[in-house]
């Protein structure tokens, strides 16, 4: 729907109305409805599984094993931990509190753990083998030693004062879950999760979101034509549930029953062979994932006929990977979501049947869309390109102790500025075209590096690729990529170059050369860090 008065479209109006309730309280009746047998989450390299009925009984003990630690309504606490079937149990147990969950990546160096802890001050702190060493010795250093450490799982020789809360849950008496409630609160207001930006410029911040935010995410997470998800589906699942992407597929599957299947690191014949073992129906992945089943030959080896739906999110989908991936799984529908920790996930989705490529979709229920010119200072016409903004109940509280980027972010008519360069069309479908920090000014053409990228990765030797913008005397800025090359093919630095030469305008041809490394450096929802490409060109100058 669009008002042409002011240029403001927006989505559907809400389906199934869960606003009333708590997040904690939604999962809560969701998991009781359940068969308590049925089988939510498997971790592949283990084999372990979690019913839904023991996800439920753990759940409810672990509010007393938060309560023993001293945890109470209003407190944070911090995850810092890879995908596990137990990092739920104290998230669920914090939503059911009022307790404020931070996640965090459990490979942040000490550095970057400072810097989180000192945004959200945990008061408790959940750590995987992995993590705990960087964070007893970020404590230790930062003179946190107040703050309590438990471990996810298992246990340490060498930390005899850590203990796991797996071992705290079988040493809590058994709470019966129908003599429980979640607690009772404005969940308008409360905060749920913390989850740190993306951080591809300037310190990562700590992005708030509250119960409401979440709730407004199920009118298209449970929406069959936007994600939809029943308990049938099997998902290999890889996306890190401290990302946004990946929490949120992680609280659809607690909240309906759909089966993910856990793995911690991208291994190309162990992702294969468990879509072809466990029948895999559908899929939720980074861009680089889909180049990986539209290239890799691996993908002739195994049976992935089971796959029917594929999401993409997490950085800008090109038009030609979507069109070779297609072309390998013809039967498969292929869509792309584009949104931002801000928005609590989504603020666009390409609809089951509605596809329309080089596009991000439509906008999700229950926000509404402007295009901004910055320059001109006013929204723009449809088919214009400006800033995409959004708005609605699923746009953060705001950065945790930052109000000053926060009145930066979001203006005074309540929109979220998301610092993306964009148009909507007639028929009110997004077109992303680059970050605006991260466009390349060339003699005052604008050159997007996701186009520029897009296109390289056309080229049958290339596996990866990252484009940035380097200083020129002449131009301003010119045009550099970083490729990867296909194992075992040979390519050379000119090739690539007349590749592009040949397919683009001439404002766009990679006048700053090629270089090719081991590696494109991503984020871990596979967002290109542009900003590493950069440090990377200068220290080889």
């Amino acid at each position: 729907m669009s008002d042409k008065s002011c240029n403001i479209i927006s989505g559907p109006q809400p389906i199934f109305c869960i606003q009333e309730k708590s997040v904690g309280k939604y999962l809560f009746e969701c998991l009781k409805k359940r068969d308590p047998k049925h089988v939510t989450m498997t971790d592949i390299s283990t084999g372990r599984s979690l019913e839904t009925g023991k996800i439920l009984q753990d759940s409810v003990k672990a509010t007393r094993v938060l309560q023993e630690l001293g945890i109470q309504k209003g407190d944070v606490i911090a995850i810092v931990a890879e995908n596990t079937v137990t990092y739920c149990i104290p998230q669920l147990a914090a939503f059911y509190m009022g307790v404020t969950v931070h996640l965090l990546n459990p490979v942040y160096s000490k550095g970057e753990l400072k810097h989180a802890f000192e945004i959200s001050k945990p008061k408790l702190i959940i750590c995987s083998q992995l993590s705990v060493q960087n964070v007893t010795q970020t404590l230790h250093e930062s003179h946190l030693e107040d703050v309590k450490i438990v471990l996810l799982e298992g246990t340490l020789e060498n930390h005899i004062n850590i203990t796991s809360f797996e071992n705290l849950l079988e040493n809590t008496d058994f709470i019966d879950p129908k003599c429980f409630e979640p607690e009772t609160f404005d969940s308008s207001e409360q905060p749920a999760m913390i989850l740190m930006s993306s951080g591809t410029t300037g310190l990562p911040k700590g992005v708030l979101l509250s119960h409401k935010n979440i709730r407004a995410t199920f009118e298209y997470l449970l929406s069959e034509e936007y994600i939809g998800a029943t308990d049938t589906d099997v998902t290999i699942f890889i996306l890190p549930f401290f990302h946004v992407f990946g929490i949120l597929i992680q609280i659809l599957s607690l909240a309906v029953g759909s089966r993910l299947m856990l793995m911690k690191n991208f291994k190309p014949d162990v992702y294969l062979e468990s879509i072809q073992k466990y029948k895999a129906k559908k899929l939720y992945m980074v861009p680089p994932m889909l180049v990986f089943l539209a290239k890799s030959h691996l993908v002739n080896n195994y049976n992935v006929s089971s796959v029917e739906d594929i999401v993409v999110g997490g950085a800008p989908l090109g038009k030609q990977l979507f069109m070779d991936a297609t072309k390998r799984l013809p039967n498969v529908s292929i869509r792309q979501l584009y949104g931002a920790t801000e928005v609590c996930g989504a603020s666009t989705i390409t609809k089951r049947n509605n596809i329309v490529i080089g596009t991000a979709g439509v906008l999700v229920p229950n926000i509404a869309a402007k295009v901004w010119d910055s320059d001109l200072k006013k929204v723009v016409k449809p088919s214009t390109i400006g800033e995409l903004c959004f708005k609605g109940p699923m746009i953060m509280k705001g950065y945790v102790g930052n109000e000053s980027d926060t009145k930066l972010c979001i203006d005074e008519e309540g929109f979220l500025h998301s610092g993306d360069l964009g148009f909507f069309d007639e028929n009110g479908h997004i077109h992303i075209v680059d970050r605006i920090k991260e466009l390349i000014k060339y003699k005052g053409f604008q050159v997007a590096p996701a186009e520029l990228e897009a296109l390289i990765l056309t080229h049958a030797a290339v596996k990866e690729c990252g484009v940035i913008g380097i200083p020129d005397d002449r131009a301003g800025q010119i045009p550099l990529a970083y490729v990867v090359r296909q194992n075992g093919v040979d390519v050379s630095q000119q090739d690539i170059i007349d590749y592009v030469a040949e397919r683009i305008s001439v404002q766009k041809h990679l006048y700053g050369g090629v270089r090719f490394i081991d590696e494109i450096p991503k984020s871990a929802s596979g967002k290109i860090l542009r900003r590493k490409l950069i440090e990377m060109f200068s220290t080889s100058l």
